[in-house]
């Protein structure tokens, strides 16, 4: 498996775990702490996806020359 194939299994993999992290409920008997802790996990997904989508384009530039 090439990197840019892996860079495209781990963007899907880092989209789907957004995902699930979204549908989570949401309502008002949920602690706080849970709460936090879910938000700073998609915060994380996050970060980690934008990273992994500029390497995916890096890599894509790389091949193009």
């Amino acid at each position: 498996m090439t990197e840019l194939e892996q860079i495209e299994r781990d963007i899907t993999a880092v989209r789907d775990s957004i995902l699930i992290a979204m549908r989570a409920p949401d309502d008002g008997s949920l602690y706080a702490a849970f709460k936090i802790r879910r938000q700073a996990s998609l915060d994380l997904y996050r970060r980690y996806l934008a990273e992994l989508l500029v390497r995916r384009e890096d890599l894509r530039a790389m091949t193009r020359h």
